[in-house]
């Protein structure tokens, strides 16, 4: 679900990006260690008197940030010249959940206008643009795009900032049996992440779907909702993040179109995610932690629509749906009146039961704003009941609103309060 031409990684955790840079880096940390490490003899020497202001303002510390919220940066700008030559420490934080430890690498960067940018490898590149009392952070390769805000800081700040982010939730994989439908009747697991709250449960559960994969981002990729889940497991959920058929580590062939507006082929894409659903769904029905009374099912960009999409198809098995930027293809297979993403919306408005909440923002990559009206309207004017948020435009990508937690916390809250599920 990737629009030609712009960049982006489409419904992708940024831990990815530490597989793509740790292995060049030149140290590692331990793993008891509690904060992203730099290397033992990094410094910071004044820019000398004729150096010019446009280029010794990047000198210095720069840390409380994270890449796309969710992977600890910091970058130390050690020496400039006046030649705008710089020469930095990268240093990323940890993600357990992608076997990944803590580790920093010494690059030569160049200063040019407002831009300090650095090259990790052959083709894999991260920009910084100047921003008065910020850096604003680019990653960015064939596949991937990330972004990250950092802040001035000193020294001794940078060398104690956290390896992970504060209060981020850990998940475990789980395998979830499934049987192919049709004659040939194939057995197989899907991979999928779990987690969940203190205590035995039965818990509310959150049934989280992904979004695309096969485009910019590879189909090998697990993708783990681990801010998500966090704020889910703080107000007593399990989430259970099932990745669909040739994904991730699940079995099967992927079989969810990229690149066509074929609604033929589209709608046999969705409707082969649905039965990804359901095995996802029975499986955690036959869990002692799960309440099969109490499921959300929620997802982001294609997740998004499928969620929507199999709470019509499955009426009565769902409490509600959260619909993050959800569509199953650009809003360039909605013009010329071809219409897939409306008109998928609007045959589960007809038929949906479940209360749902949308949430959507301006500055989408894949979406421009008068579309996500579209689909709204044309999922409430078939008879769907939607709580519909499109928050304004933030500094980056808008289809990555499920990554600002602290945007759409309000309305969820509401949300799960008027459904009265768990809110601790």
């Amino acid at each position: 679900m990737v629009r030609p031409g712009r960049a982006g990684a489409v419904c992708v955790v940024v831990v990815a990006i530490v597989t793509v840079v740790s292995h060049a880096f030149l140290g590692a940390a331990g793993a008891q260690s509690a904060t992203v490490t730099l290397p033992p003899d990094v410094t910071l020497d004044p820019p000398a008197a004729d150096v010019p202001e446009s280029i010794s303002r990047f000198a210095g510390a720069w840390a409380h940030g994270a890449w796309d919220g969710v992977l600890p940066h910091v970058l130390v700008v050690e020496r400039v010249d006046g030649t705008g030559r710089a020469q930095v420490v990268y240093a990323l934080g940890e993600a357990a959940e992608a076997n990944v430890t803590r580790a920093y690498r010494r690059l030569t960067g160049r200063i040019v206008a407002d831009l300090l940018m650095l090259e990790l490898r052959e083709g894999v590149s991260v920009v910084y643009r100047w921003g008065g009392d910020s850096l604003r952070g680019t990653y960015s390769s064939s596949r991937r795009f990330y972004s990250v805000t950092m802040t001035r800081a000193t020294l001794a700040a940078a060398t104690a900032v956290p390896a992970t982010v504060p209060g981020a939730v850990t998940g475990t994989t789980v395998r979830i049996p499934m049987t192919e439908p049709g004659p040939a009747g194939q057995r197989l697991t899907l991979e999928a992440t779990l987690y969940r709250p203190a205590g035995d449960g039965p818990h509310a559960v959150v049934l989280f779907n992904h979004g695309s994969t096969g485009g910019t981002v590879p189909t090998s990729t697990t993708l783990r909702p681990s801010r998500q889940a966090r704020f889910f497991v703080e107000r007593g959920f399990a989430v259970q993040a099932p990745m669909r058929r040739g994904r991730g580590a699940s079995e099967g062939e992927p079989a969810e179109a990229e690149g066509t507006c074929d609604p033929e082929v589209l709608g046999a894409g969705v409707a082969r995610a649905i039965e990804d659903v359901d095995a996802a769904m029975a499986y955690l029905r036959t869990q002692p932690w799960a309440d099969g009374e109490r499921v959300l099912v929620a997802g982001q960009s294609r997740g998004g629509l499928l969620s929507v999409a199999y709470a019509a198809e499955r009426p009565g098995t769902v409490r509600g749906v959260i619909n993050w930027a959800g569509g199953w293809t650009t809003d360039r297979c909605d013009e010329g009146g071809r219409g897939f993403n409306p008109a998928t919306f609007a045959s589960a408005g007809g038929r949906i039961r479940a209360p749902s909440l949308w949430l959507y923002a301006e500055g989408d990559r894949l979406y421009a704003a008068p579309w996500i009206r579209r689909y709204h309207e044309a999922f409430a004017q078939a008879g769907g009941v939607a709580t519909f948020h499109l928050f304004p435009a933030f500094d980056g990508d808008g289809h990555r609103l499920v990554d600002r937690v602290e945007t759409w916390t309000p309305a969820v809250d509401e949300f799960l309060r008027r459904l009265n599920l768990p809110s601790r």
